[in-house]
């Protein structure tokens, strides 16, 4: 053992414990139940003074080494430019760009002083509302210059198509809804211009019938120019009656103007009485009798070789009665849907109901008077079996006529049960109760349906 000067031995700073044995381990080791792994990601202090709850805070270095590597990485960011989006519309369309310049260009695709005022309407209007959801000035400064350099006009037309639109609702009147004539010799009636632009917009009427036509473009223009044609020549002479031309033309744009008025439940847009019979009235004065061509022996007749030979009608008398069916159904149609400011004193006299019973007395004639030829050949009712009637006719012409006379008697009476304006209502309530085929008598037709033989007995 080692001495100190003096004679003093050395103590030992630690206890000696025998070989084998290990000194005892520090509260902290005796008491942490943490795995190895934990143990060295995890500190947990020793003493705590006055939180009893240590935090432990975990370190993980993945999670610093992802964060540093962050701040480290570089980003480029870059779009594309204008003459690169030009190069791929290019590419997506295959229009080549001309050598010749842009002005020249514009010069050569704009034909006339309309199409420039649409065209520029498109650049500086149109295009900036399209372009505001694109993240490029794609309308504005590429599809507007390829569309002069397109060789079909396609991409052209579409622009005039949508400026002419918009165009029209800025201002109603800036285009002329009748086809611009350019020649100078339109007013010659010899070369057939008015005559050829009124067939094209009739073909443009059937066209507009398969959209939601409010205004009725086509049929303002074709019927504009009908009445350019008729304002030049003689009253005196029917030209309605006397052309087969015109004739066509006439009941083709006037049947487009009836089914948009139905369908739109509006007046005709050019009233049969106040328009067209002051213009030709000779023809529609001949509407007036229906005796005419009515085949009053084939009604009493019993005999059935009498009765066939008697029901053969011409041509001219079955289009005659479909243009008076028709006629009907455009007086219904404008007096049921024209709503015009009646006084108190027509209120009072019932003016709409005499005139209601004014119509009613056509439809009764005509009633009395269609031939039998026109009427439904097979007429099989309603059953358990068949929800519908089984009505057959024997050919399209005289389909046309009935299924047009049910129409226009329909909405005859419904003008009488909802819309009529008077004072004495005991009047429409006799009117309803005096009709064998209102929808009032629903209700005993259904009640009726269990038996076919009295289906049979009340519809008869």
């Amino acid at each position: 053992m080692a001495r100190l000067p003096g004679g003093t031995a050395l103590q030992p700073l630690m206890s000696q414990q025998p070989a084998g044995l290990r000194a005892p381990a520090s509260p902290a080791e005796v008491s942490s139940p943490l795995s190895v792994n934990e143990l060295r990601t995890t500190f947990k202090p020793s003493r705590v003074k006055k939180n009893k709850k240590p935090k432990i805070n975990k370190l993980s270095h993945d999670a610093l080494e992802m964060q540093f590597a962050r701040k480290k990485q570089e980003r480029t960011l870059s779009e594309d430019t204008l003459d690169s989006v030009f190069a791929d519309f290019q590419d997506a369309l295959k229009i080549e760009r001309p050598r010749t310049s842009l002005s020249m260009a514009y010069e050569n695709a704009l034909e006339d002083e309309l199409e420039v005022k649409l065209f520029d309407l498109f650049v500086h209007v149109i295009s900036k509302s399209i372009d505001s959801f694109m993240p490029q000035e794609c309308f504005q400064k590429i599809a507007s210059e390829l569309a002069l350099y397109e060789d079909t006009r396609m991409i052209l037309n579409s622009i005039f198509c949508l400026s002419s639109l918009i165009l029209s609702r800025i201002n109603p009147d800036a285009i002329d809804p009748s086809y611009p004539l350019n020649r100078p010799d339109a007013e010659d009636e010899s070369n057939g211009i008015l005559a050829r632009c009124l067939l094209a917009t009739i073909l443009l009427c059937i066209y507009e019938l398969f959209f939601v036509a409010i205004d009725s473009t086509y049929v303002k223009g074709a019927a504009s120019i009908f009445i350019s044609i008729m304002s030049r020549r003689n009253r005196s002479e029917s030209l309605i009656g006397n052309s087969p031309y015109y004739h066509t033309c006439f009941w083709g744009m006037f049947v487009c103007d009836l089914i948009l008025s139905l369908k739109l439940e509006l007046p005709n847009m050019y009233s049969l009485e106040k328009t067209w019979r002051a213009m030709d009235p000779a023809y529609f004065d001949a509407f007036n009798d229906p005796t005419a061509h009515s085949d009053e022996p084939a009604r009493s007749v019993k005999d059935v070789e009498a009765f066939l030979s008697s029901s053969l009608l011409t041509g001219q008398s079955t289009w005659w009665w479909q243009y008076k069916v028709i006629i009907t159904l455009s007086n219904i149609n404008e007096f049921s849907n024209s709503y015009d400011v009646i006084t108190q004193e027509d209120f009072a006299s019932n003016r709409e109901f005499h005139q209601w019973m004014e119509i009613n007395q056509k439809l009764e004639e005509i009633d009395r008077n269609l031939p039998v030829s026109l009427k439904p050949s097979v007429c099989r009712p309603a059953s358990k079996s068949r929800v519908f009637p089984h009505i057959l006719f024997k050919d399209e012409t005289t389909a046309i006529v009935g299924l047009n006379y049910k129409m226009a008697k329909i909405s005859h009476y419904v003008k009488l049960a909802h819309k009529l304006r008077l004072a004495d209502t005991f009047l429409v309530d006799e009117q309803l109760a005096k009709s064998r085929w209102y929808p009032t008598e629903l209700p005993q037709f259904e009640y009726l349906a269990s038996d076919d033989s009295c289906i049979e007995s009340s519809i008869t």
